[in-house]
């Protein structure tokens, strides 16, 4: 189903669904963007989810971090 919906959409350049995802988020960014800014995009679920500890991964990587949130 991934792949399908991937191949709808002209904006998403990867998507990496694993238990380790997060171990390998800079090196798969990296490999897409120069710089070192990134914006974070997600619904409040999400961010509770998974947020905190992927924009620590990024900071903490030398990343650039801004967030949005989705309000419900």
């Amino acid at each position: 189903r991934v792949e399908a919906a991937i191949g709808r959409v002209e904006d998403t350049e990867a998507v990496c669904i694993k238990p380790d995802a997060l171990n390998v988020l800079s090196s798969i960014l990296q490999k897409l963007w120069s710089d070192k800014q990134v914006i974070l995009v997600a619904d409040p679920h999400t961010w509770l989810a998974a947020g905190t500890a992927v924009e620590y991964h990024l900071r903490t990587s030398g990343y650039s971090v801004s967030r949005f949130v989705f309000n419900e």
